[in-house]
């Protein structure tokens, strides 16, 4: 399998525009304790962009701060059919 990091534009296309999931901006499909989830898109040499689904917006943390993962899998190249996985610390 071929598992990936999404892009911080396939993260940010997940959020709703109302809470549904128990405060989060997020499918309830996916876990409630991703609150905040890493992306493959570098912001600089030492941070790189997460998407924040209780605020619904993206911000560029440092490497060392804890968060979560959410590990995608494309289902015939498309984000909207993605297998996923998530892995929090």
């Amino acid at each position: 399998r071929d598992w990936r990091l999404p892009t911080v534009e396939e993260a940010m296309s997940l959020i709703e525009p109302t809470k549904m999931n128990v405060g989060l901006s997020i499918d309830p499909k996916f876990d409630k304790q991703q609150q905040c989830i890493w992306t493959s898109d570098l912001s600089s040499a030492s941070s790189a962009w997460v998407v924040d689904f209780g605020s619904g917006y993206s911000t560029s943390p440092v490497f060392s701060t804890a968060m979560c993962v959410l590990f995608a899998e494309d289902n015939h190249g498309l984000f909207g059919s993605l297998n996923h996985l998530i892995i929090c610390p």
